[in-house]
């Protein structure tokens, strides 16, 4: 279960930076995959007891989710 938070939250935080940087119609979906990479690597950074990924992944997560807001209400 930490390795699957651990390396699914990596991965999905490659596949969301190449999604939001490919600047296409499917860049506002990024921002959902960094959220969702967000969570699992802050779960895992929980179980680890990583403090610094864990407020990292927080503030990622905040930011993330003004990107959805801003993308998505439009």
């Amino acid at each position: 279960m930490i390795e699957f938070l651990e390396y699914g939250g990596s991965l999905l935080s490659v596949i969301g930076a190449i999604t939001v940087a490919s600047n296409s119609k499917y860049s506002k979906w990024g921002f959902v995959v960094f959220a969702v990479s967000n969570f699992l690597l802050g779960g895992w950074a929980y179980l680890t007891d990583a403090v610094g990924v864990l407020l990292m992944s927080l503030s990622f997560l905040c930011i993330n989710m003004y990107g959805i807001f801003k993308w998505f209400r439009h």
